[in-house]
């Protein structure tokens, strides 16, 4: 049993006040070591953008799509990126902290050295991205769908994770922690995984499912009941 490598932080920059709108965020544009704090980006649609070095607060993204675009070395806190569309994107030294990323969209991405604290991330998708020390702690993850995800030195902490999808998933030095599990789908995927064990009590039915087992209830259906 390896245990997962903790994530690196983004490195230190001096960086200088900029405000919203006003950035000169286009196609193929760069804006490094910049501190933002409020503004309104809702709704943008960019390609190949490269944010290095900055710190984004209290800034608004939700509804935009940022497709083959680089976010590296920034921190972002209490923003709101609700269904943000990352395509193919790539976020490398990058700390999310008290965020509503609901709904936000990262198939394909290459995901390294990231930190979400305390965010919103239900319903948010991870398709067939590649995760590699990413340490999720206190984060709403229900509905998240991370079928067919690489998940490298990975952790989940006191996260809700109800109804998220895990079918397909590879797994590489990932830990799960005092974390709601329930209703989970993909559990047999997760093999090779290291859980904690009031965690499992979670996993019993869909446990049971992946091995082919029947849970007797007790309840017994009548024959002629309509919604047997």
């Amino acid at each position: 049993m390896r245990f997962p490598l903790a994530p690196v932080a983004p490195r230190r920059r001096a960086r200088s006040p900029v405000t919203l709108p006003g950035s000169g965020l286009t196609d193929e544009s760069s804006l490094r070591d910049a501190a933002i704090d409020g503004g309104d980006l809702s709704g943008s649609h960019l390609e190949l953008v490269d944010l290095e070095g900055c710190r984004l607060d209290r800034v608004a993204l939700r509804e935009g799509s940022w497709r083959r675009c680089t976010i590296s070395d920034t921190t972002l806190d209490s923003c709101d990126a609700a269904n943000l569309c990352l395509v193919d994107s790539g976020l490398q030294r990058v700390r999310i902290e008290r965020s509503r990323l609901t709904g936000i969209d990262l198939a394909g991405c290459s995901v390294q050295n990231v930190q979400l604290l305390d965010c919103r991330l239900d319903l948010s998708s991870w398709r067939f991205a590649r995760l590699k020390r990413v340490a999720f702690e206190g984060c709403r993850l229900s509905g998240a769908d991370l079928t067919e995800a690489q998940l490298q030195d990975v952790t989940f902490t006191d996260c809700e994770l109800s109804g998220a999808q895990f079918r397909s998933v590879s797994v590489d030095a990932v830990r799960i922690s005092r974390c709601v599990l329930d209703g989970i789908s993909g559990v047999a995927s997760l093999a090779g995984a290291v859980i904690d064990p009031l965690d499992l009590i979670g996993l019993t039915f869909e446990l049971a499912a992946a091995l082919g087992i029947t849970v007797d209830t007790g309840v017994e259906v009548a024959a002629d009941d309509p919604n047997a």
